[in-house]
């Protein structure tokens, strides 16, 4: 199952200088009901305090994340980042959705294309295409 929306791929390049303050993990599934889809974040979305990315998205193919509950309420799909951090999104692979291939796992608007960049996906054996779903 694959889902397409509008806005603009994220930009590749990292601003200089740049540091993570923290990790934000959003575990992603949804409910089929009558009024259409309903996304949610599963109960082990939140945060993580520091920048080693290398050592959560070791956690998370280990399907062992630690994170802190979010503070703010989230409203899924959306992804709220307050500050710089690294954004993990899995997709609940109990419902064996994906990324369309090829395309852009994420978009913004284009009001915020300065605001998010850097995007990489990371497949489930840790290989990492840049900026996009791998065909």
């Amino acid at each position: 199952m694959t889902f397409t929306g509008p806005g603009v791929a994220l930009g590749q390049n990292l601003p200089d200088p740049w540091e993570a303050q923290q990790i934000v993990y959003y575990h992603l599934t949804f409910e089929n009901g009558g009024s259409g889809l309903r996304f949610k974040f599963l109960s082990d979305s939140g945060t993580k305090s520091g920048a080693d990315i290398d050592g959560f998205i070791e956690e998370v193919l280990a399907g062992s994340p630690t994170t802190v509950p979010f503070s703010m309420q989230q409203t899924p799909p959306d992804l709220i980042a307050a500050k710089p951090c690294f954004v993990v999104v899995e997709l609940d692979e109990a419902l064996g959705w994906s990324f369309l291939p090829g395309s852009p796992a994420i978009k913004t608007q284009d009001d915020h294309m300065a605001d998010y960049c850097a995007l990489m996906h990371v497949d489930t054996s840790g290989g990492v295409t840049p900026n996009q779903a791998p065909l």
